[in-house]
C-alpha cells in the first residue's frame, strides 16, 4: 500500500479509496488554465472584503486619520 522508500501511495490505491472524490481531486497539469492574472484577481478580490473595511474603520474610530489606518490594513493584506 505504501512505498517503503518514498512514503507515497499508489494512484490506484487513492482512486479506490472511499474518501476519493473526482470533483475534489487535483487537476492534471494539462488542464490547469490559471495564469498570473487569475491568481492576482483572486488575491485582490479576497482582500477587498468586510473585515478589511472594519479594521480600517475601527482604527479611524479609535482616533487615527485615514492615512494612518490605511497603512496597517495594506500591510496586513500584503502579508497574506
Amino acid at each position: 500500500m505504501t512505498d517503503a522508500y518514498t512514503g507515497s501511495l499508489a494512484a490506484e490505491t487513492i482512486c479506490e479509496s472511499s474518501l476519493y472524490n473526482k470533483d475534489l481531486a487535483p487537476v492534471s497539469p494539462d488542464r490547469r488554465t490559471w495564469r498570473t492574472y487569475n491568481y492576482a484577481a483572486l488575491w485582490i478580490s479576497m482582500s477587498v472584503n468586510i473585515p478589511t473595511y472594519m479594521l480600517a474603520s475601527g482604527m479611524i474610530a479609535g482616533g487615527m486619520n485615514w492615512k494612518q489606518s490605511s497603512s496597517p490594513s495594506s500591510s496586513a493584506t500584503c502579508s497574506c
